[in-house]
């Protein structure tokens, strides 16, 4: 998958290993994700800190304008620890009913940890030919772990080491003040779009939609 800023009619698709330039056949032209049937998947990172309590709505909202896509969902949460929560066949029906059951109330937020175990867990999972698989971060960034540069460090690493994951950040910041430090540190996890809802940035449902452009809009 590649960003591309014009239409590459005519471009022949190459795969490049180190020194090597290898000419590769491909089954067809290049297209869009959104024209070309890709499979495509979202794994919802959700902080549960309480700080995230009065914040639920903002991450329903953004779920609900994500739904509407053709995809596969999943949910995991973090506070003190990863979570994976079962959301059945990954419909997004299924979605919506695991985040209702998400309590908020952790006092902790171990939010490097949490990104390199959601990696992992997305890297060993089975997956579709072709499929685009996507992470989303969402947390309003008060963690205990911002001023932790070594740990923060190798999440941004693990999200490096892996290109096959696309990487989004949603920073949380509705009613509160939000430490600046903590969503630029979010956002430099991202591969992917980095979005601030509230105070000042835009609302969930454009946060989402702003995702699902960026992944409609790959080639």
């Amino acid at each position: 998958f590649a960003r591309l800023t014009r239409d590459p009619a005519g471009a022949e698709p190459r795969l490049q290993l180190g020194t090597a330039d290898l000419t590769l056949p491909a089954e067809g032209p290049l297209a869009r994700v959104s024209d070309a049937g890709t499979p495509v998947s979202y794994l919802l990172l959700v902080d549960r800190s309480n700080s995230m309590g009065g914040l639920s709505g903002n991450v329903t909202a953004f779920a609900k304008r994500l739904i509407r896509e053709e995809a596969a969902f999943s949910l995991a949460t973090f506070g003190v620890d990863f979570q994976l929560l079962d959301t059945g066949g990954g419909t997004g029906d299924e979605l919506l009913a695991a985040l209702d059951g998400v309590a908020y109330g952790e006092e902790g937020t171990d939010l490097p940890t949490a990104v390199v175990a959601a990696m992992d867990h997305l890297e060993a999972r089975d997956r579709s030919p072709g499929e685009l698989v996507n992470l989303v971060i969402l947390t309003d960034g008060v963690t205990e772990a911002v001023e932790d540069g070594e740990a923060l460090e190798m999440a941004r690493y693990r999200v490096a080491e892996d290109p096959s994951v696309l990487v989004h950040t949603v920073g949380l910041a509705t009613g509160r003040e939000v430490s600046q430090e903590a969503l630029d540190a979010l956002a430099s996890l991202g591969t992917g779009v980095h979005t601030v809802v509230g105070s000042g940035g835009v609302s969930a449902d454009a946060a989402a939609r702003a995702v699902v452009q960026d992944v409609d809009g790959l080639w």
